[in-house]
């Protein structure tokens, strides 16, 4: 019996510590349903529509700033219509008066790094739309730094426009504008207006009547002319033939802004335009040209536009407007496809289409097909990885590569790729990159704001020199006490092209703190397979004859085992191999104050750093 219990106690032990010994096991963190299924705020039950809304499907979250010119300061907000729900428009599949909508909207808006929405208003006078934009402040109230603008469209005006102005104006300012989370330009709120400009109002009588003094904004150049104007937005341009996505529109309306620097310019990007579902329609289209509409538009922005010389805000042109195929709530059809193979430990992909659509591919692993474990990031424009070099244990898997999307661009997931492991670990892991090549790590913005209990992100960048073709680990050090550090995916391969990825920030507010978490969910469930075990083992020896040397011996081997295992485990979160420099200081709460943070890229020997301040209210 002695020698029975003594086995079954060691068995346990290193069957639940083998991976500690050299070999990685996959612990999946997301399933193949949740990675090709719809994760955005549009209806499950929209089939698409002929004009260019395709039914929901798997939209690509990287942070919306990762198209604009390096540096960029710029406010990106998403132009919301209201009216969706009632009759007389396209059944989208819900309705804009519904709270949860209205919070599922924004979640999604934030997800892409959006910072904020400009509902398109018809005012006091049309109740569903009014209701639903109450539901987008509400929305926006609860996430901290989201802001919120109305634009008052000209078909909400009734009866004399000075008139009708004025009351939509007091009627905003007393529902609207006093939030804490609505839209301003040098302290003042922000009033967009569409359309009102050519109705012959009075803005000497409106300026002299309203409260608040909001900044007006108008549509198109003649912004920045009008002398009752403080500015403009760019909106989706001149239409005429379809392939053309209204350069000269955007270089004239840019060009304006910038001799016009005392007013505020507010550019803007689309997917494209596509009335002709519309019971209004004019037939009017704009291609969307497999996505290189979207990023022409961002593109032109970065023509006009840099660190030194900033756009002050973008509108994404828009959200939800099914009705002129402007919507990218749904994502971009960039017409990729992806598929993939593994010769040994060699995995490898293709793509049809336009690479420059997508950012980055993400490479899983699975032991039965469906729970996946997030492996890598690689590089848009590398289509290989040696798996050997994650150390995974012996066995059958299937591999899958991703191409995420830039952002709103629909993602693409590859078919099932067997790949069978003998074991073997290559050093390719902890190489350095080559002679000749070199990296800098970079965030945007540098400095950021979290709440105690809440949490902040900011996008770091890894910019190669030369072709830094191994993994790269990212992590943080010089946390202060209660401050948890977490990136999205914190093991990427650049390759010779710069990759974003986002780290989140959080400030704990009580005695648990995520490194807390951490050990919970790793030393705590080790100990939770081991000490049953033991426990066995006393079982075992409950005979009167059992020997309390033997007993403490086997508590010692098991703590032994526990040690070994918790000082050799696997990577980090979302990685098979990640590089954690500490996920948080201390288990005390956040003290409130700026700190500077270190965030560390390594690779082998090579390692590069960058700071941030974080302001911990």
């Amino acid at each position: 019996m002695r020698k029975t219990g003594l086995w079954a106690i060691l068995a346990l032990a290193i069957s639940a510590t083998t991976f500690g010994f050299g070999s990685t096991g996959v612990s999946p963190t997301t399933t193949l349903a949740a990675e090709t299924g719809n994760n955005t705020s549009t209806s499950n039950s929209f089939q698409g529509t002929k004009n260019g809304n395709p039914a929901p499907g798997n939209v690509s979250k990287v942070d919306t700033h990762a198209l604009l010119y390096s540096g960029s300061t710029t406010k990106v907000f998403a132009h919301y219509m209201p009216w969706f729900g009632q009759g007389g428009h396209v059944n989208i599949g819900y309705s804009a008066d519904d709270p949860n909508q209205a919070n599922a909207t924004v979640n999604d808006m934030v997800s892409r790094g959006i910072q904020g929405v400009v509902v398109d208003w018809y005012g006091q006078n049309f109740s569903f739309e009014d209701t639903a934009t109450q539901l987008m402040l509400d929305a926006a109230e609860q996430h901290s730094g989201f802001q919120f603008a109305v634009m008052i469209d000209a078909g909400g005006i009734k009866g004399d426009p000075t008139s009708g102005v004025i009351s939509e104006l007091g009627y905003a300012w007393q529902k609207y504008m006093q939030s804490g989370s609505y839209m301003k330009m040098s302290g003042r709120p922000v009033v967009f207006y569409f359309g009102v400009e050519s109705l012959g109002v009075n803005w000497t009588t409106v300026r002299n009547s309203i409260q608040g003094n909001p900044i007006f904004i108008f549509e198109n150049s003649a912004g920045f002319s009008d002398s009752f104007s403080d500015g403009g937005f760019a909106w989706v341009g001149a239409f005429g033939n379809p392939a053309d996505w209204g350069q000269s529109y955007l270089d004239n309306f840019y060009a304006a802004g910038q001799a016009n620097s005392g007013k505020h310019t507010v550019g803007s990007t689309k997917k494209g335009f596509d009335d002709t579902i519309a019971s209004w329609s004019m037939n009017r289209v704009i291609n969307q040209n497999c996505g290189q509409t979207w990023l022409n538009t961002f593109a032109d922005i970065g023509a006009h536009y840099s660190s030194s010389r900033q756009l002050e805000t973008l509108q994404l042109v828009t959200w939800n407007d099914y009705e002129e195929g402007t919507a990218i709530e749904m994502g971009i059809d960039n017409c990729v496809s992806i598929s993939g193979s593994a010769s040994g430990s060699g995995l490898s992909w293709s793509i049809s289409g336009n690479e420059n659509t997508i950012n980055h591919y993400t490479v899983y692993i699975s032991s039965d097909g469906q729970n996946l474990m997030p492996v890598t990031d690689v590089a848009a424009g590398t289509h290989s990885l040696d798996l050997s070099q994650f150390g995974f244990a012996s066995g059958a898997y299937t591999v899958y590569v991703k191409a995420v999307g830039q952002p709103s661009i629909r993602n693409h997931m590859s078919g099932p790729i067997g790949y069978t492991s003998n074991g073997a670990s290559s050093s390719a892991a902890s190489a350095t990159p080559p002679s000749g090549t070199d990296m800098s790590v970079s965030a945007t913005p540098t400095s950021v704001t979290v709440a105690q209990g809440g949490t902040a992100s900011t996008s770091v960048t890894l910019t190669p020199s030369g072709n830094v073709n191994v993994p790269v680990s990212l992590g943080c050090s010089n946390l202060p006490a209660g401050l948890g550090c977490s990136f999205n995916t914190s093991l990427v391969t650049p390759g010779s092209k710069a990759v974003t990825t986002t780290l989140t920030l959080t400030a704990t507010n009580g005695s648990q703190s995520a490194s807390l978490k951490k050990i919970g969910g790793g030393l705590a469930s080790q100990l939770a397979l081991w000490f049953p075990g033991l426990g066995v083992g006393m079982v075992l020896f409950r005979d009167k004859k059992r020997s309390r040397k033997t007993l403490i011996a086997l508590i010692i081997v098991a703590l032994v085992l526990v040690m070994i295992a918790t000082g050799c485990g696997g990577g980090g979160k979302g990685s098979a191999s990640s590089l954690s420099f500490g996920s948080s200081n201390s288990s005390a709460a956040s003290t409130p104050g700026t700190y500077k943070i270190t965030i560390v890229a390594q690779a082998g020997s090579m390692q590069r750093t960058t700071t941030a301040s974080v302001t911990i209210q």
